[in-house]
């Protein structure tokens, strides 16, 4: 679900921009494809740094602005694009509500 939200690289390519063709992953939309210039490194480490911010439970302000960057694609009338951040918003709040579980029974298994 995390690569859903955050389509990180898990190939071993060296990443130099200039692939003629991305991996499966891209296709399958699990991998942004730096390897073929589709995102700039900028772009990627911006989207590395949501998820490190996103697993150290900092979730609201990544939720927050991709739901502002959501509700501007709709008003843009971008539907596909609105459809799959509101996909992605709906998985960032699956997973805070699992980890929201999961620290509630170990809190009360310690107590």
């Amino acid at each position: 679900m995390l690569r859903r939200v955050f389509p990180y690289l898990t190939c071993d390519r060296n990443i130099t921009g200039q692939d003629k063709r991305a991996c499966i992953y891209f296709d399958i939309k699990l991998c942004l494809a730096p390897c073929i210039g589709a995102v700039n490194q900028a772009q990627y480490r911006h989207m590395i740094s949501d998820l490190q911010e996103f697993l150290n439970g900092h979730s609201e302000p990544i939720i927050g602005a991709s739901r502002r960057i959501w509700k501007k694609a709709a008003e843009d009338l971008k539907f596909e694009r609105a459809a799959a951040l509101r996909d992605r918003l709906k998985a960032m709040q699956s997973i805070v509500e699992r980890q929201k579980v999961v620290f509630a029974a170990d809190y009360k298994d310690r107590m």
